[in-house]
């Protein structure tokens, strides 16, 4: 559910500009999200659908997700900053985060940091 809801949050944001102003958009959206990921799912139910699912479990994760992990380490660590970070954290929170915590975060992108 965690992968739906961030396709609604991120293109349903994205669109709320633009269609908006219609009274019943964000429902209107997460049910067209919901249908097209069960028409997905209504293929693997199919008899190629042992086939579909090899596809799906070996070319749509693994090296890609571990990319994209070492990608958002770098862009936080040398582009935006780890301090920068740990200051939105802080705001975002209201309170400030234990310092072993950002001592962690720094030690765990250190090959990435900007020291």
């Amino acid at each position: 559910m965690g992968g739906i809801e961030s396709v609604l949050t991120g293109f349903g944001d994205y669109l709320e500009k633009r269609l908006g102003k219609y009274r019943f958009f964000r429902q209107a959206f997460s049910a067209v999200v919901v249908y097209a990921a069960f028409l997905v799912s209504i293929l693997l139910c199919t008899p190629g659908g042992m086939y579909l699912w090899n596809l799906f479990n070996n070319f749509s994760a693994g090296l890609s997700i571990i990319f994209v992990a070492f990608t958002q380490a770098f862009v936080v660590s040398w582009i935006y900053g780890l301090d920068q970070f740990c200051q939105d954290v802080k705001t975002n929170l209201g309170f400030a985060r234990p310092e072993s915590i950002g001592d962690c975060a720094g030690n765990s992108s250190l090959p990435f940091s900007s020291w």
